[in-house]
């Protein structure tokens, strides 16, 4: 299986990877072709993947809110800066002003919103992760007492919070491990049936450095460079 990366530079490690001509402008560096081990199963979202080949194109297609560095400490991506409040209980992120999604819509809080509380309601298709469990509010919104979770708050389209029940570090871990996700385009299928939505399982809208081109099974996932 080859992931097909449209681009001049491209940092990879543990996999093979070789040059090849690019038919479209005979440029022999232009195309890189990185081989992994097995067939990603096409389930590139965020949230939802099971296997390191699908994580492979979300993590080249999505942006997360922070990437851990060598020390698993937090350096901005999506989020430009962060700081706690409410004796370390609230975390309040400032999102990175002007991103958009691959398909031109802007990216908000309300999308960081959206992602996150998508996990903590009862029809989520994985397991609940433990992050949601720790928010304010999680138990009446996973049973369907409020349509709100209480413990995410957008305070502007750049600004959201999380408080959690009592100071939680590991958010960013979480945060640097499942990417957010595009709300305009997922709002628009039930959360207990995402793992259903297999045409836009397959066709993944992201932030990311870069853009979905084509998935054909046990052949190959292309992708465009976004800096092209």
């Amino acid at each position: 299986m080859k992931v097909f990366l449209k681009a001049i530079t491209l940092a990879l490690s543990a996999a093979t990877v070789f040059n090849a001509a690019a038919a479209e402008n005979n440029n022999p560096h232009s195309i890189i072709r990185y081989a992994i081990w097995s067939n990603p199963s096409g389930t590139f979202h965020p949230t939802l993947y099971f296997s390191d080949y699908d994580r492979a194109v979300i993590s080249a297609v999505f942006s997360r809110l922070f990437i851990l560095d060598e020390h698993q400490n937090p350096k901005p991506s999506l989020a430009e800066k962060y700081d706690y409040s409410n004796q370390g209980k609230t975390l309040t992120l400032h999102l990175r002003a002007g991103v958009k999604w691959h398909d031109g819509q802007p990216f908000t809080a309300e999308d960081v919103y959206f992602t996150y509380a998508t996990e903590a309601d009862g029809g989520f298709p994985r397991d609940t992760p433990d992050f949601v469990k720790h928010l304010v509010g999680y138990d009446a919104y996973h049973v369907g007492k409020t349509a709100t979770l209480e413990g995410i708050k957008v305070i502007d389209p750049q600004t959201i919070s999380f408080t959690f029940t009592a100071p939680y570090a590991a958010a960013f871990s979480h945060f640097a491990d499942k990417p957010v996700l595009a709300k305009h385009i997922w709002s628009q299928v039930p959360v207990k049936d995402w793992n259903k939505a297999t045409g836009l399982l397959r066709h993944p809208v992201g932030t990311g450095p870069y853009k979905f081109v084509e998935f054909l099974p046990d052949q190959y996932v292309k992708l465009n460079s976004c800096a092209e």
